[in-house]
């Protein structure tokens, strides 16, 4: 529940835009990927992420991390 709570916290603070995000592979959740911070007066964001172990070496995270610059910008 607090997870739930903060992400909803965290909207709010972006003006309703999400800060991390599931990534899903063949139907499966296969990692997570989000800004850990931003900071808007510099426009400048950290990305941090997890993928599972048996999604690696797939090129799932090179793909995810490119959308989600897209989506930063």
């Amino acid at each position: 529940m607090e997870t739930i709570k903060s992400r909803l916290r965290e909207m709010e603070e972006t003006g309703g835009y999400p800060k991390s995000v599931l990534i899903l592979y063949e139907g499966e959740i296969a990692g997570t990927i989000g800004f850990n911070q931003l900071n808007k007066t510099s426009r400048i964001g950290v990305i941090g992420y997890w993928l599972g172990e048996k999604f690696q070496g797939k090129g799932i995270m090179t793909r995810a991390l490119k959308s989600f610059i897209d989506y930063g910008f």
